[in-house]
């Protein structure tokens, strides 16, 4: 195809037309570049003021944070143990606040944390039966430790570390401690130091926690207080029977009817899981009072307890919610009165064995001699009794007769010879 001639400008003229409209073009366009260029500039300069901008409000924010006195106040702790055998660090941990003020500061541990013990009242002899006032279930740590009538205090040691293995271990060793001939006592120590210690429970009617001596007999307290209210012990289950729970024996320690709020409700521990007595509490429709089962996990293990909300009154029979943690006594020490002589005329210090004309002070045995008891009992009830003396009364005639006298004492004779009577229930009657 032939390309038209006419198109190639100046061809037949001999004028170039297209290049002077193209620059005539170029020239009238100069004034849309100057703005495009001076646009371009503008811009350029937004961006620098934009960043200064950023710059100044960062730096705005940092003067903000300085320009309190305190902020300037930037301490930090260092910890030096004297002992080089000690970590400092494991002993006390140190943190420090604007508020803090530079110095050098010493702390002393006085006290280390210690494990747990309780000793129980005074046994004549570690190796006789204790008797049917000892015979019944007790509970340390959760797990039920039964005790004969036939056991000595040695068994009732063996029995508790017994309990101390396995998969379930109690974490409480029992010991003998001898401090005399005629004082012998049954001492538990938790193994671990620090706050868990030692929850001893009754686990039948028989108070023999209180029998032994390792826990008062005043007026119980709740065990595990909640804001007007209470809850038990921690269980595994909520549906499984409590006395199967904890491997109680069933007898008249099982069920009773107690007082909660004011109302009566009746427990068997033998029959009833925790969901039971919560059920019976509630159907008993006591004003304000409701009781329900709780969880909680322990160790990535779900364990339940039984809660009563609105009360914190509650009344017990044969040890039912001491049983279940609801009810406690402390382990305070006992109260009591100590003779002031231990030796007997010929220098021998006293023991249960020595006749009472024989002690240093009695200076003359006399037909019809008596000694007058008076005062008031542990039941505050009041004592007049006269014990008539023979030439063949021992220290432990006295002994079984201050016991008869004033109720839930223990009499003995220490291991330095004197004749002491313990209140058992700390009373402070004596």
């Amino acid at each position: 195809m032939a390309t038209s001639t006419s198109l190639i400008s100046g061809l037949a003229s001999g004028f170039d037309w297209r290049t002077m409209v193209d620059q005539i073009i170029a020239i009238d366009h100069r004034r849309v570049d100057l703005v495009d260029t001076e646009k371009t500039a503008l811009e350029d300069k937004l961006a620098e003021w934009q960043t200064v901008n950023s710059k100044l409000l960062a730096f705005r924010t940092a003067a903000d944070a300085l320009r309190n006195p305190e902020d300037f106040r930037i301490y930090s702790a260092a910890l030096r143990s004297e002992n080089p055998s000690v970590e400092a660090s494991t002993l006390l941990t140190v943190s420090t606040s604007t508020l803090a003020s530079p110095g050098s500061y010493t702390a002393t541990v006085i006290n280390k944390a210690q494990s747990q013990k309780l000793a129980s009242n005074p046994f004549a002899n570690r190796t006789s039966a204790l008797g049917e006032t000892y015979a019944g279930d007790i509970v340390i740590n959760g797990v039920v430790i039964a005790i004969s009538a036939d056991d000595t205090l040695a068994d009732a040691a063996d029995r508790i570390n017994s309990a101390n293995s396995g998969s379930n271990p109690t974490g409480v060793t029992a010991s003998i401690v001898s401090y005399g001939s005629y004082d012998h006592r049954l001492i538990l120590t938790s193994d671990a130091t620090g706050s868990e210690g030692i929850t001893l429970l009754n686990g039948s009617s028989k108070s023999i926690v209180q029998q032994f001596g390792w826990k008062d007999n005043q007026a119980s307290v709740v065990k595990n207080a909640i804001t007007s209210g209470a809850q038990s012990d921690a269980y595994s289950s909520p549906t499984v029977a409590v006395a199967a729970l904890l491997g109680l024996g069933v007898g008249e320690s099982s069920s009773g009817t107690l007082t909660i709020g004011g109302a009566a409700v009746t427990i068997d521990l033998a029959a009833d899981s925790l969901n039971d007595i919560k059920t019976a509490i509630n159907e008993a429709a006591i004003p304000g009072v409701q009781a329900s089962v709780i969880t909680q996990t322990v160790a990535g293990e779900t364990l339940y307890r039984l809660q009563i909300d609105g009360t914190q009154s509650f009344t017990d029979e044969n040890n039912i919610l001491n049983t279940l943690g609801i009810l406690d006594h402390t382990s305070a020490p006992v109260s009591g009165k100590v003779s002031g002589n231990a030796m007997t005329t010929n220098g021998s210090t006293i023991s249960p064995e020595t006749l009472l004309c024989d002690i240093d002070g009695y200076f003359s045995y006399t037909e019809g001699d008596h000694i007058t008891f008076s005062g008031t009992d542990t039941n505050d009830a009041a004592v007049s009794y006269d014990f008539a003396i023979s030439a063949s009364t021992t220290t432990a005639d006295l002994l079984a007769a201050l016991e008869d006298a004033y109720g839930d004492v223990a009499a003995y004779v220490t291991a330095e010879g004197k004749i002491r009577v313990d209140d058992n229930g700390g009373s402070g009657v004596l």
